[in-house]
This record gives C-alpha cells, sequence and structure tokens, in this order.
C-alpha cells in the first residue's frame, strides 16, 4: 500500500513539471528592429499589421498577398524578435512569410547569447506560404528572424516554436522536498 501511495505521489509531483509539446512562442512579446517596417516598395493595397499578430496563432490562408495583414518590409537589415515567457527546450519551428524569400532563425539561450539556428523557405507559390523545420533541440529564451535572400520583399505573419517550457530550479527544489516528504511518511508509516 505505502509503495502504491508513494508510486502516486511522484507521479503526481512529476506531471507537474513534464509537459507535451506546444507552442512555447504563442502569444510572446514581438519587437520590430529595422527601418523599412510597412515599406511595400509599391505593391498595391499593403496594411502592416501589428507586430503582436506573428505570434497570435492566427494562420492566414496560403495565397494571401505578401503585404496584406503581415509584418512586411523591404531590405535585409530588418528583423523581427519573439521574446519567450522563459526559457523552453523547442525541437521544432513552422514559420509562414513570403513565398519567395529566405528567412534566417537565431535563438537566445539561457546565458544571453545570440546563435545562428537555421534558414526556413517557405512552399516556393504565390503569396504566403508555409515552411518547418525540425531539428535536434535547443534551450531559447527568445527567437529573431531576419531576411538571408530573396526578392528584397519580405513578410512573416506567423511563427511558431513547438516544444516544452523548462522548469526553474525552484520547481525542482519543490519537487524533491515534495518526494522527501512522501518517502518519510511511507517510512514512519511502516515503523509504526
Amino acid at each position: 500500500m505505502q509503495r502504491k501511495l508513494l508510486a502516486v505521489a511522484a507521479l503526481a509531483l512529476f506531471s507537474g513539471v513534464a509537459s507535451a509539446a506546444t507552442n512555447v512562442a504563442l502569444g510572446s512579446t514581438v519587437t520590430l528592429s529595422g527601418a523599412s517596417f510597412g515599406d511595400s516598395g509599391g505593391w498595391c493595397c499593403g496594411s502592416l499589421a501589428a507586430a503582436s499578430t506573428v505570434t497570435d496563432g492566427a494562420v492566414l490562408a496560403v495565397g494571401t498577398q505578401w503585404n496584406t495583414g503581415t509584418v512586411f518590409w523591404t531590405g535585409n537589415a530588418p528583423s523581427i524578435t519573439m521574446e519567450l515567457a522563459g526559457a523552453s527546450f523547442v525541437t521544432h519551428l513552422d514559420l509562414q512569410a513570403d513565398n519567395n524569400d529566405d528567412y534566417g532563425v537565431s535563438y537566445r539561450d539561457v546565458g544571453g547569447t545570440w546563435h545562428s539556428l537555421t534558414t526556413i523557405s517557405p512552399h516556393r507559390s504565390w503569396g504566403l506560404d508555409n515552411g518547418s523545420v525540425d531539428f535536434a533541440g535547443v534551450t531559447a529564451t527568445a527567437f529573431t528572424i531576419s531576411a538571408v535572400g530573396g526578392d528584397g520583399f519580405y513578410s512573416v505573419s506567423e511563427f511558431a516554436a513547438i516544444g516544452t517550457p523548462v522548469p526553474e530550479p525552484e520547481t525542482y527544489a519543490l519537487m524533491l522536498a515534495g518526494l522527501g516528504v512522501v518517502g518519510f511518511m511511507a517510512r514512519r508509516r511502516k515503523l509504526g
């Protein structure tokens, strides 16, 4: 009986630490850096979306005009940074962006150092399309997207980083303390 109680308690404690992979970038704070956001180079009818739409979870229809309801710009200098709620272990990225361009993605580690991660090239069609990449995994606190090749007209509609939040050290300390108490109680019952 005591072993069952201990096993149930351990599962309950660990279930708060382990979680299923999810979009850890959803709703993250988005910052635009650069001077040419909203410049569509003379293309008709464009409307610059709010920076927050990049992580709002709403994917536009494939084929939507590149400068309609997106964060768009000209030139390679601008970048989009997504600040995650906390450190997360990420193994997959999704990007909806202008189809005929290449986008470099970098991440910031828990020590604050930026690293180049990958290049995503959405499917080659017309307008917006989707691209994704799987990798071994990184622990990130933020991501940055920048243009690395294409026709000079760039846009991003949606960014998703699939992974799991990394628990803070305090979470592990509480979990271990809880296991210690459960073990102490089980041992006390056995002796008493």
